[in-house]
């Protein structure tokens, strides 16, 4: 229910059915259920009606009926379809929120709880204050809202805590509809996010970055009372990725994990020692090793590290990466990096098996073109070839 990301936008992934909330991509020829929701309560193309980009940080209040909120209608979608799920059966239901993905457009009654409220302002380390000394990619991510002032941030700020209430609210409706069901003491409940966002820290916005407001997303799971699988009021400091929530389900559930799955149960004993990631390729690349306590993050353009200390800065303020204090615990995490390269990665290698990167980026301020990510007026639908079409079956 709600936003999938799959390719071809229909494709059911193994689900019974899908309802899609896709963000306006009807230029890929998709039926967007949502949108025809719009139309069928008399609002036609209207989804994009605010005015605010898709990947941009403008906002202002819904400009529909709150009940008409894509957020409104995955939470009150995922009811009608826990109450029509067949009794004979398990089931597994999977809701996406299109939000808190831009446009940041909460209703009227969300935006002014927070309108008046002192809130947290961006963090910035002495590293990121160091706009021209960053790698390139980085550089281009401070760009991205260059000509915001202190009030818009704020403002930016306020509206994506809105956003997040609103979403708790409507979430609230689901576990109510469950608990009315008499599911509540049968079910798993795990919440979890695909990424975060910078919102302004180390003055840097939306995601595709390893720092902890971009990469540490929730995992939050809730069972049945006397379960005993899932701890009450329990923090598990333990690594974990996207890539366990399928064996944690399945373990869970009492399924047999297949051979060929590469994550780990998160309630299972085995644990991993250190989580690798990696984001983008060529001079974009970045990769990061992550221990538990330490973090390296690597730019292969420039050769830059940087390593924090999480557990005492959590907000990532200090790059430790040239302290002679923490040369050891750098040299450890960087050999696991070194280990886990593979691919073109490995040119970043020399022949005595340490890291030379790829020669600095130079980065040239280029204005971004025109209102990027901006939506418009959905109706009449858009027109379509048999040329385009035949050009993304092709993909």
């Amino acid at each position: 229910m709600g936003k999938l990301h799959v390719y071809p936008q229909r494709n059911r992934i193994g689900f019974d059915d899908v309802l899609l909330a896709e963000e306006g991509r009807g230029q890929h020829g998709v039926v967007d259920d949502y949108e025809l929701f719009l139309g069928e309560k008399g609002h036609p193309g209207e989804a994009f009606g605010h005015g605010m980009a898709n990947n941009q940080y403008v906002t202002r209040t819904w400009h529909l009926p709150e009940e008409l909120h894509n957020t409104n209608w995955t939470a009150d979608k995922m009811s009608q379809y826990i109450k029509r799920r067949d009794p004979t059966r398990p089931g597994l239901f999977y809701m996406s929120f299109v939000a808190l993905h831009p446009p940041l457009t909460p209703p009227e009654y969300y935006h002014q709880l927070y309108r008046y409220l002192n809130i947290d302002s961006p963090v910035s380390g002495e590293w990121s204050a160091d706009t021209a000394g960053l790698p390139a990619k980085l550089q281009k991510a401070t760009e991205y809202t260059r000509w915001f002032n202190k009030d818009m941030v704020e403002e930016a700020r306020k509206a994506f805590y809105a956003t997040i209430t609103h979403i708790d609210h409507q979430i609230r409706k689901v576990i109510g509809t469950l608990r009315e069901e008499g599911l509540l003491e049968d079910t798993y409940i795990l919440f979890t996010s695909d990424h975060g966002d910078m919102l302004g820290n180390h003055g840097l916005w939306a995601k595709r970055c390893f720092y902890e407001y971009s990469a540490r997303v929730p995992l939050i799971l809730a069972g049945p009372a006397n379960d005993g699988k899932v701890k009450k009021n329990h923090v598990d400091s333990r690594l974990t990725g996207i890539q366990d929530i399928m064996p944690t389900l399945l373990d869970l559930c009492d399924i047999p994990i297949p051979e060929t799955v590469e994550g780990i149960s998160a309630v299972g004993s085995t644990r991993r020692d250190f989580l690798y990631g990696e984001e983008a390729e060529g001079m974009n690349a970045t990769r990061m090793i992550h221990d538990g306590r330490y973090k390296l993050i690597y730019y292969a353009s420039g050769n830059c590290f940087q390593l924090f200390d999480i557990d005492n800065d959590s907000q990532e303020l200090i790059d430790l990466s040239e302290d002679e204090n923490y040369t050891s615990k750098f040299e450890e995490l960087k050999e696991k990096l070194l280990e886990n390269l593979y691919g073109t990665d490995k040119e970043w290698v020399d022949k005595k098996n340490d890291l030379k990167g790829l020669p600095p980026q130079e980065y040239v301020y280029k204005p971004i073109p025109g209102l990027f990510g901006q939506r418009g007026s959905h109706w009449p639908p858009q027109p379509h070839s048999g040329e385009e079409i035949k050009d993304i079956e092709g993909l």
